[in-house]
């Protein structure tokens, strides 16, 4: 009896190692990151010498994505900032009935430095059913900066846009 009781708390130890190991594995898979999103007006007209970047962070468990926008050289102060979705590397996002949000937006950013340069913090909840997680991680979201030159019914797009984009 004792031999069979030291065997079953082996087994038991080894599962809890063997299940212990897996979980560190997932939770891996659980946080994807992009640390060099760039963000250009590349291929629009009238062109500009804006840039940017995204740092980015989605949390698969929490659902929470956060991100850090950085901007320099824009040709006039930032008054507009945007995650857009559905829409892909170079697509517009539609709004309803025809994607899932009022005028393609995910998220209306505020807070930000209305500036020519500058640098927002921010987060977003992915609750996987409007803001699907899939959908985020295959690169349909993008983030926008309008300025008071790129914000009228001439320049819809903003006058830099970065595309949130992960490794899966």
């Amino acid at each position: 009896m004792l031999k069979l009781t030291a065997l079953f708390a082996i087994c038991v130890s080894c599962s809890l190692v063997l299940s212990s190991c897996e979980k560190d594995t997932e939770s891996e898979a659980d946080v994807v990151s992009n640390f060099n999103i760039p963000m250009t007006r590349s291929n629009n007209v009238p062109a500009t010498t804006g840039t940017g970047r995204i740092e980015a962070t989605l949390d698969k468990k929490s659902k929470i994505l956060t991100y850090k926008v950085t901007w320099s050289g824009l040709s006039s102060n930032a008054v507009a900032m945007h995650i857009h979705g559905l829409g892909g590397n170079g697509m517009i996002a539609l709004p309803v009935p025809l994607g899932p949000f009022a005028n393609g937006l995910a998220q209306n950013i505020t807070g930000f430095p209305a500036a020519k340069a500058g640098t927002h913090s921010g987060s977003l909840y992915v609750d996987d059913k409007v803001i699907k997680i899939s959908d985020l991680v295959a690169g349909q979201y993008y983030l926008d900066i309008h300025t008071v030159n790129f914000s009228s019914a001439m320049f819809p797009a903003g006058e830099i846009r970065g595309q949130l984009s992960f490794s899966k």
